[in-house]
């Protein structure tokens, strides 16, 4: 609730859903800290999203994950302060 007035998560938001239509699932790659801020991601975009871990011990495991997720869902990573570093279009034939 603390985050909710973060102009920057606001921001990430709107940027996220500006290459997502609803039929689409969300993928956000971000830092730990940014765990706790994302129920204010959700809020502000009226959307769920399926949070990753950026460290480097599950890097492989999110490599896997993506692997199996369904195609045209999109994969977002974050800097630090939510801005939209890479955004991939998961193609699994």
């Amino acid at each position: 609730a603390e985050s909710m007035g973060d102009e920057g998560v606001k921001e990430a938001s709107n940027e996220i859903l500006k290459y997502a239509t609803p039929d689409k699932s969300l993928i956000v790659i971000c830092n730990r800290n940014q765990y706790y801020q994302a129920p204010s991601l959700f809020y502000h975009s009226k959307r769920n999203f399926y949070l990753l871990n950026d460290t480097p011990t599950i890097k492989y495991a999110t490599q896997k994950l993506i692997s199996t997720i369904a195609d045209s869902s999109l994969v977002f990573t974050v800097n630090p302060l939510w801005q939209i570093e890479k955004v991939e279009r998961v193609k699994n034939n």
